[in-house]
């Protein structure tokens, strides 16, 4: 029984080191960038653990040059929460074979080390809309990131994409806001929702509700938010602080 789900773990593990829909009828292949996520739970009593288990990844990571990872913690809630996020061009990089970073032995120990510190962990794969990103202002590590996740109700996909191409990014341009990305979920979720990832300063600059969107007036503000509210039903919001030192 271990022998198999520690070879299962492996299969879960070796995606984290190898990190939907288009908006537009008109978007290329190309134009698309895939995202997976893995999201790790952490036994709270092995957090020192299970940080300093990533920290050795990261050092036999960049010294074998493997692609990077960006890794968040979430801040409020289930503060051991992790979200592991690695990039792709196309969805055939994904059926390359993994080759660890360590040799044979050390990544064995490392995969039976690593299984006693979490307590799950799961896998979306995300189609990110990079023609609607907003770059951020300047070029400074990020600090905690606000993810929105939306649910749009059946049959209003296209108007949705509509509204944020023809409403929403026009009043975060006006603002001149940054550092926004539009996501969607392909594959381990459900294909109408969106999670759109807004960086943020600090914890003060959350206090105004309308956010990026402070500089509208009422009557703008309500109009944008009702029609948005006519398709989708329902958001939750998340606090995510980035890690750098589990990052490369």
């Amino acid at each position: 029984m271990r022998t198999t789900t520690r070879k299962i773990m492996i299969t879960v593990l070796a995606a984290i080191l190898s990190c939907g829909s288009t908006l537009t009828a008109n978007a290329q292949d190309d134009d698309r960038t895939w995202l997976q996520v893995r999201t790790v739970q952490v036994k709270t009593d092995r957090m020192g653990d299970f940080i300093d288990l990533q920290k050795a990844l990261v050092e036999a990571s960049v010294d074998a040059g493997r692609p990077g990872r960006s890794v968040w913690r979430e801040v409020r809630g289930d503060t051991a929460t992790f979200h592991f996020v690695t990039s792709a061009d196309n969805m055939a990089e994904l059926d390359e074979p993994f080759d660890p970073p360590m040799d044979d032995d050390d990544w064995s120990d490392w995969v039976d080390d690593i299984m006693e510190t979490t307590r799950h962990i799961s896998r979306q794969i995300l189609r990110s809309h990079r023609e609607w990103t907003l770059p951020p202002t300047d070029d400074s590590d990020p600090d905690l990131l606000l993810l929105r996740t939306i649910d749009v109700k059946s049959g209003s996909m296209a108007d949705f994409h509509v509204w944020i191409r023809d409403r929403l990014l026009p009043a975060l341009k006006s603002g001149n806001a940054g550092g926004i990305t539009f996501n969607h979920v392909a594959f381990g979720g459900d294909t109408s929702t969106w999670i759109i990832g807004a960086r943020v300063p600090d914890w003060a600059a959350l206090q105004s509700r309308r956010g990026n969107l402070a500089h509208m007036n009422d009557f703008e503000y309500g109009s944008l938010m009702r029609s948005m509210a006519a398709m989708t039903e329902g958001a939750e919001l998340r606090v995510l602080r980035y890690q750098p030192e589990l990052s490369w």
